[in-house]
């Protein structure tokens, strides 16, 4: 989403308009991956699953660049655009939904009391959203109108390209902040927070600081809505 999709817009450069491009996808694509090839790719790219053991001639081979530096998060603004106008709702938004990403399903980076988490959230009206149990529609419908995300770092956070201007707290479980999601809070006008743990590495599980979040919250303008 962050690094290899970006790379399908210089694909749209007006050199290749009359070039038929083969994408050579080993595997084929998943159903997300179909989702977005539709909606990102030229009419003039099909995708190709390579054969294992075969070999392969091309007249042509392009070797697409990543925009920005890899692993960065950051997205320049002409790609956020073209990505926006093909795959966000074409409606106004509605910035209501505060959202509490739940990590239950991941294999790290749990947050161990999620429950005493979700308790201390509930009154500012954030819904826990486990997005393994959400289509890629349903998670692009709930993101575009969000209002505020709170995180324990993950690839959920990828679900900030279908935001704007909302309020973001990542939790990262040790004492390192991993920037990916700063740059693209940036790049998309979003207020970044944070909040460190104490973990010994980077995919360990956590205990977060409800209190602290919540103040982190209180501070960016998001309280309790009014009854």
């Amino acid at each position: 989403m962050i690094d290899n999709l970006p790379r399908l817009y210089l694909m749209h450069h007006p050199q290749y308009a009359d070039t038929k491009i083969q994408l050579l996808l080993p595997g084929g694509p998943t159903s997300v991956e179909s989702y977005f090839l539709n909606k990102l790719c030229p009419s003039n790219v099909s995708v190709l699953a390579p054969e294992q053991n075969t070999r392969y001639h091309c007249e042509q081979f392009l070797f697409i660049d990543f925009l920005c530096q890899r692993h960065s998060g950051f997205l320049p603004p002409e790609y956020l655009e073209f990505f926006h106008q093909r795959v966000l709702p074409r409606r106004a938004r509605k910035k209501r939904n505060r959202i509490l990403i739940s990590r239950r399903k991941a294999y790290a980076r749990a947050v161990t009391n999620e429950t005493e988490l979700e308790h201390a959230l509930g009154p500012l009206g954030f819904v826990s959203a486990v997005l393994e149990d959400l289509s890629i529609e349903a998670q692009i419908e709930l993101f575009f109108d969000a209002e505020a995300v709170v995180s324990p770092h993950g690839a959920g956070l990828t679900n900030l390209l279908y935001a704007h201007g909302a309020v973001v707290v990542e939790q990262h479980p040790g004492r390192q902040v991993f920037p990916h999601y700063y740059f693209m809070s940036h790049a998309l006008h979003h207020d970044y927070q944070y909040w460190c743990a104490n973990g010994d590495t980077r995919d360990s599980s956590f205990s977060v600081d409800a209190a602290a979040v919540a103040r982190l919250l209180d501070n960016a303008g998001i309280g309790p809505r009014p009854d």
